[in-house]
């Protein structure tokens, strides 16, 4: 009996070791199945936001996934005139996979170029759209990185290089003068061609056609050359930038100049310097008059912006092209997408004061970039100095780098968080009882 007992109790040792050894390769063989299905739900989800970015016009598009659940969006924005405006309507393509997405992650780049990265939470980001998160509160869940390299990015599809866009660009100048000509006056505009030929590198030209100057010392009635230059933009290390132009620039100026800056704090505070050597060249009554390369001008400064009413200051010392030496100082404020400043100049040979205005041209959306289309400036800026001088004075460059990522910075984003939320709900409109319909 014993024998017999013993034989039953090893039979059902033997069955319950089999039951387990099949078992286990069932349940691992259901859980790999569940991630691989995931894994192609995640990587079908980022091919339809691909096509849906390319179909809307954004450009350098590249979208990636991993196994965690986390997305990563890159993209350039040469369609709308704010970046706000670009930025609120990825999120809304996006918003519809948020119980997907573990981790968004958004790459926002300039000339083919990564400039800032923005981490943000699906779960907020859509409890901030329904108005169900406070807008301080969304601000401190937003991650933003000062520079991001892109390290086994997806390939990037849509490139911008060899697209022309042919500039048309409004003149508006206004001036004291003396006694005799209290108000002084400069209308026309400028037209020209800008194209990037590879990442970083970059062709501008323009032409000025004057209606009226009574500015310019040597006044052109006729269309003249007014800039041509290549310029190129190099990331030499994490946050730091290099520029080079080489070229003819405004002011009759030609030569080379080159510029250095470095971003703190998620790209709100910069520093930048900036080297020139060039000479003078111009036409005038069907002649040319130019000199060597003979003058070396410089200048240093910085930049801030405040969080979040949008106020920033900026101030730069430097040598200008009349040789005197002196400080500029300037503090403005974002109004939803214009800009006011207020700037006090003093040199070696004069000081005075003057403010400059920049206005949003419409339409908000720009033509579709394509081989050739016609564009215009994002700002239609008016300047009015109190004093007409020729002192203090430098030659203007296709883009600065104190101001050049001033749009591109967390605290710029914090302080037009409601228009973010404007355009996000324009790509997804319908939200009933704080819930964000899909």
């Amino acid at each position: 009996m014993r024998s017999i007992n013993y034989f039953f109790s090893l039979l059902r040792f033997v069955s319950l070791i089999g039951l387990l050894a099949f078992a286990t390769p069932v349940a691992s063989f259901g859980a790999e199945s569940n991630a691989s299905a995931d894994r192609r739900q995640l990587e079908s989800i980022c091919e339809e936001l691909r096509k849906m970015l390319i179909d809307a016009g954004f450009e350098n598009v590249a979208i990636s996934c991993d196994s965690a659940g986390a997305v990563t969006i890159s993209y350039e924005n040469r369609l709308y005139r704010s970046d706000i405006s670009a930025l609120g309507k990825i999120l809304g393509f996006a918003a519809p996979h948020s119980e997907s997405i573990t981790n968004l992650r958004i790459i926002i780049k300039r000339m083919a170029l990564p400039i800032i990265a923005l981490q943000i939470p699906p779960g907020e980001l859509q409890d901030f759209m329904a108005q169900n998160l406070s807008a301080p509160d969304f601000a401190k869940r937003l991650i933003a990185g000062d520079y991001a390299e892109e390290k086994n990015a997806a390939a990037t599809t849509n490139s911008s290089a060899l697209k022309t866009d042919v500039l048309l660009q409004p003149l508006v100048e206004a001036q004291l003068g003396d006694y005799h000509e209290p108000y002084k006056f400069k209308l026309g505009f400028n037209l020209g061609l800008s194209t990037l030929l590879a990442r970083g590198l970059h062709l501008e030209a323009r032409a000025r056609i004057p209606l009226l100057d009574e500015i310019d010392a040597f006044v052109k009635e006729s269309p003249h050359p007014y800039s041509a230059s290549l310029n190129y933009l190099l990331p030499a290390a994490k946050n730091t930038f290099l520029s080079t132009h080489l070229g003819y620039f405004s002011g009759e100026r030609y030569g080379l100049s080159s510029q250095a800056a470095h971003y703190f704090r998620n790209g709100n505070f910069a520093l930048a310097a900036r080297f020139d050597y060039t000479g003078f060249l111009t036409s005038f009554d069907k002649k040319w008059f130019y000199s060597g390369l003979n003058r070396r001008t410089y200048n240093a400064g910085f930049s801030y912006q405040f969080s979040p009413y949008g106020f920033r200051a900026s101030m730069q010392y430097g040598k200008y092209l009349l040789g005197d030496r002196g400080v500029r100082v300037a503090l403005g404020r974002y109004l939803n997408e214009s800009r006011l400043d207020f700037f006090a100049v003093a040199t070696t040979a004069e000081h005075w004061v003057g403010v400059e205005l920049g206005v949003p041209l419409f339409p908000d959306k720009r033509f579709r970039p394509g081989r050739v289309r016609l564009n215009i400036p994002d700002l239609y800026v008016v300047r009015y100095d109190y004093l007409s001088t020729a002192y203090g004075q430098t030659f203007n460059l296709p883009y600065d780098l104190l101001e050049f990522r001033s749009e591109l910075t967390k605290n710029y984003i914090v302080t037009h968080l409601e228009e973010l939320r404007r355009q996000f709900l324009s790509a997804r409109p319908s939200v009933t009882n704080g819930q964000i319909k899909k």
